[in-house]
């Protein structure tokens, strides 16, 4: 019951998508022969269901991935290393179910002054 709840309200609230403001982002992108519409483009189409918020470009003190990243990259360099790059995939995942688990931990990241706008 309480499941089915929380996907109604998870489904009414729209996600916020916290981007830098780059102009690779703002136009449409090439990969290869194909041009696929900017995040900006599927904002408007989405607008009740995607809150576009822009960061300046080239700060990653504000950009939260940037402190997920980092928090990765430390929790893999104080491992055993790895032996190929399946290993280090697997652990990457390892660690990123863990941090699932470790809300407190997660949470941490948002008591930066820096990015508690997003919290």
């Amino acid at each position: 019951m309480r499941q089915a709840k929380l996907s109604k309200d998870y489904h009414r609230k729209p996600v916020r998508l916290h981007s830098e403001y780059h102009s690779l982002y703002r136009g449409y992108e090439r990969y290869g022969d194909s041009y696929y519409p900017s995040q900006k483009q599927i904002a408007v189409k989405y607008k009740s269901r995607i809150e576009l918020f822009y960061l300046p470009p080239y700060s990653p003190e504000l950009n939260l991935d940037e402190y997920l990243n980092g928090d990765l990259k430390s929790a893999l360099r104080h491992s055993s290393p790895a032996r190929n790059q399946q290993e280090l995939e697997s652990k990457a995942k390892n660690h990123l179910r863990k941090l699932k688990k470790r809300n407190n931990h997660v949470a941490r990241f948002f008591l930066y002054l820096k990015i508690c706008y997003a919290a």
